[in-house]
Order: structure tokens, then C-alpha cells, then sequence
């Protein structure tokens, strides 16, 4: 999805530590308390197990992991955002989801920067006074797609 092709952007955003995040809405259909994990043996830290939701298995990332901080513990705040790809599922741990924002596309700008990190950025929406990265979706997720299991 290209972002600055459309009027408004509605996002979600999430927190690690004290740096916000966001997902495009459309992407996220659910946020869940935080729930056991199943862990897989041999897999990246930053793909902690598995959860079933509603007969479905699905990865789950670790948001902090995957953006380079530091793992911690999950908390009573600790929120899984259920995020969609087409048909691919996938959970994301944040610390906490705060708001859904409805932005007008000249607040969303496009990174210019290259190398990996920049590519788990589509954008970087300005709100109040503060700069969000808009995660990539389906650059986060790629790795973890094939611990789907139909």
C-alpha cells in the first residue's frame, strides 16, 4: 500500500518503552490482552511462539525484538495487535496500544533513507508535534509467514 496515495491514513499507535509506533488500521483486526505463548524451538528471538486463535495457529513477533530494543517481561498493559497480509495472520507484542489517529496524507512522509532498518518503515506520520514510524507490515512479517500453519 502506498501511502501517499491516499487522502487520510487512519493508524493505530502502539508503544515500546517511550517510542510510539503505528500500523495502518486496515491492517490490524483485533488487539488482545496479552495470552501464553507456545515457543518453537529454533526460531529468531524476535518470534517468541505461537498462539491459537480460533483454530488458527499464528505467529507471534515481538515488536521490541524485531525494532532492536531490548525483550522484556510482559505486563498487565502488554497488548497483541493481530495484524493481516492478505491471508496471513500474525500477532505483534506491544507494550501498549493507545489511539487509532486519522491522519491527512501531507502528514505522512516518506522515508529516504536505505538499509534494513528502513525498510520495516513505510512512513513517518507527524502528530502532534511528534515523528511516528509507520511500520512495514509486510517486511516485518516476512520472516514469520512461514510458521503459519493452515
Amino acid at each position: 500500500m502506498k501511502i501517499e496515495q491516499i487522502a487520510s491514513v487512519q493508524l493505530v499507535i502502539c508503544h515500546l518503552d517511550d517510542r510510539a509506533f503505528a500500523l495502518p488500521v486496515a491492517q490490524v483486526t483485533q488487539v488482545l490482552r496479552m495470552v501464553a505463548l507456545t515457543p518453537v524451538p529454533d526460531t529468531p528471538a524476535w518470534l517468541p511462539g505461537l498462539i491459537n486463535l480460533r483454530g488458527q495457529v499464528v505467529p507471534v513477533i515481538d515488536l521490541r525484538t524485531r525494532v532492536g530494543l531490548s525483550p522484556r517481561s510482559p505486563r498487565l498493559s502488554t497488548r497483541i495487535l493481530i495484524a493481516q497480509i492478505d491471508d496471513v495472520l500474525v500477532g505483534l507484542i506491544a507494550d501498549t496500544v493507545s489511539q487509532v489517529v486519522a491522519l491527512p496524507s501531507p502528514e505522512i512522509a516518506t522515508p529516504t533513507s536505505a538499509g534494513e532498518a528502513s525498510d520495516l518503515v513505510s512512513g513517518i506520520a507527524r502528530l502532534d508535534g511528534r515523528l511516528i514510524p509507520i511500520l512495514n507490515l509486510p517486511r516485518l512479517i516476512a520472516d514469520a509467514a512461514k510458521f503459519t500453519v493452515g
